[in-house]
């Protein structure tokens, strides 16, 4: 019985149910197992879903690129923002590879920094920079894993192409 009372206050404190969220405005939706803080930065907007000891946080990012970026082209945007994630985290960068979003240009990589590994993804979709991931310690077992968060990102209404 003790065992028992000691997993549901466990559960009470670190157990997570996985809630969808959409943002009409930023055209977007995913889940996540926490509850989500916004916050308008850059001109666009940053979410953040972390659990109590803020060992594992979900983030997603949305921001407006400039005509003046834009013109730089697909390749170098992405190039550049997970070079910006780098400087931003002091990780190193541990792999890189192509992927789409209803056939908008896109990266994943996957960055390690001291006791901690992010999983993220770039979409560049329009005039929109987005990026989903997944940053949680090294021993932490997160209950969304990275695949299943990133999968859940989806476009709402995505611009033609």
């Amino acid at each position: 019985m003790r065992t028992l009372a000691a997993l549901a206050i466990v559960c009470l404190v670190g157990c997570a149910e996985v809630a969808p969220y959409s943002n009409a405005r930023w055209g977007f939706a995913t889940s996540f197992p926490y509850s989500v803080k916004e916050k308008e930065r850059g001109g666009g907007l940053a979410l953040t879903s972390s659990n109590p000891s803020d060992t594992i946080s979900y983030l997603v990012s949305v921001l407006p690129l400039d005509d003046a970026t834009l013109k730089q082209g697909p390749a170098r945007i992405l190039a550049d923002a997970i070079d910006a994630t780098l400087r931003e985290t002091g990780g190193k960068l541990i792999s890189t590879s192509d992927v789409t979003l209803d056939g908008f240009p896109g990266k994943q990589f996957e960055i390690r920094t001291d006791g901690m590994i992010a999983t993220c993804r770039l979409y560049l979709v329009g005039d929109r920079l987005y990026l989903p991931m997944l940053i949680a310690a090294a021993y932490a077992t997160p209950p969304m894993d990275a695949a299943t968060f990133l999968a859940a990102f989806k476009l709402l209404d995505p611009p033609k192409r």
